[in-house]
């Protein structure tokens, strides 16, 4: 995570401190996911092949068949344009100043840690909850749907871009039901053939619930790792092959969810070409010396000058990123299990 300090130190700014509390802010569910440059200024884009080829035989001497041309369908999401505005008074810095040269100084750099605590807290919900509209970010519960339209794509209607969608209940579904080994490893099975990845390239993703209904099913076999993994991002337990990352409840909450039951979702990432499976993309903003005062910040974000009254002082975090989900069907979502 590193800083350019050079015009922050100018601004009164603790950089260090600042720094070091954003890196120990519980953001896993960001960590586990990669990070890369855009595609497409305008926004993530990508072609979606829906074609099937014929595989034919031909008698001995005889001419091939005429080819058949692949279809693609285009799939194009918005950026997410975020920002978090930080103003202090005038009243409170002379406050802050009063008795302590470095009052200021601390005043400011409180001020910059929490926001950018709060801006990567609210990034890792959207990376589950993101509606998709205009301006926004497209979550993980939007593209790990069956039904639903995402990058511009209706997932009923192109199959190829449907994630997996199962419950828990075998007999009625969307009534929460207790998990079982069995149904996990179905869902695990399906999600592994129709995609065409091994077990080993999934991650998982719930609430600390969800991880202890499963942990329930593998109390004698859990591994409980010691060494970093996915990205740097140490998963909370490993077994049967499964690397499960916990993001909080009220951030992952799947929209089946209620009181009585949970759900876990399955996304492919390949850490060897992060763009083929699920990432975020950033779009960096110019850095302008004259109004950014701190970049290279995680995601993108940059710390900007924003004019205000002429009583107080306002800094502005912003970025432009977006997750994508290149094939939705390399994943899929558990859902029901009671709690």
């Amino acid at each position: 995570m590193a800083a350019t300090a050079s015009a922050a130190l100018q601004q009164g700014l603790k950089i260090a401190p600042v720094i070091q509390r954003t890196a120990n802010k519980k953001v896993p569910a960001l960590a586990g996911v990669p990070v890369v440059g855009p595609d497409d200024p305008s926004g993530p884009a990508w072609n979606i092949d829906t074609s099937t080829g014929t595989v034919r035989y031909h008698g001995e001497g005889a001419d091939f068949a005429a080819g058949t041309a692949r279809t693609y369908i285009r799939a194009k999401l918005d950026w997410g344009r975020m920002d978090h505005p930080i103003e202090l008074t005038d009243e409170a810095i002379a406050r802050a100043r009063f008795g302590n040269p470095d009052g200021i100084q601390d005043l400011k750099g409180e001020a910059l840690g929490e926001g950018i605590r709060d801006f990567l807290a609210k990034i890792q919900s959207e990376m589950f909850q993101g509606a998709g509209g205009a301006n926004q970010i497209a979550g993980l519960h939007m593209s790990n749907d069956a039904t639903g339209s995402y990058a511009g794509i209706n997932q009923a209607s192109v199959t190829d871009f449907a994630a997996l969608v199962m419950s828990a209940n075998t007999t009625t579904p969307g009534t929460a039901a207790a998990l079982t080994k069995k149904r996990l490893r179905d869902f695990v099975a399906a999600v592994v053939e129709r995609s065409e990845v091994l077990k080993e390239e999934l991650v998982f993703f719930t609430h600390a619930t969800g991880v202890n209904r499963v942990i329930d099913l593998y109390e004698s076999q859990v591994n409980y790792t010691s060494q970093a993994m996915l990205g740097g991002v140490q998963p909370r337990v490993v077994f049967d092959g499964l690397n499960f990352i916990e993001a909080p409840q009220a951030a992952y909450a799947h929209p089946s969810d209620t009181s009585t039951k949970c759900s876990i979702s399955a996304a492919y990432i390949d850490w060897s070409s992060p763009k083929r499976g699920l990432h975020w993309q950033v779009l960096p903003y110019p850095t302008d010396e004259s109004k950014v005062i701190l970049s290279g910040l995680p995601y993108g974000i940059q710390l900007v000058v924003d004019s205000t009254g002429a009583h107080a002082s306002k800094w502005v975090l912003r970025t432009m990123l977006q997750l994508v989900n290149p094939n939705p069907k390399k994943g899929g979502v558990l859902n029901d299990i009671l709690i």
